[in-house]
């Protein structure tokens, strides 16, 4: 027997996931009383890549 599960159920819970991190960063940002062009350039990244974080928008490769 298998213990993998479907791809849609995988996929729920990832999305569940990059959800829950991003409203995770989104209030640790707020309360800190960052933007996010300040955080993304303190954790060198792109205020656009933190704009999808929180939002929940997180392609890797991995839906």
């Amino acid at each position: 027997m298998s213990n993998r599960q479907p791809i849609s159920r995988v996929n729920s819970q990832g999305n569940q996931l990059a959800r829950a991190l991003g409203r995770r960063l989104r209030y640790l940002r707020a309360q800190t009383g960052l933007t996010q062009l300040e955080l993304g350039r303190k954790a060198t990244m792109d205020r656009a890549f933190i704009s999808r974080i929180e939002r929940g928008r997180m392609e890797s490769g991995v839906s």
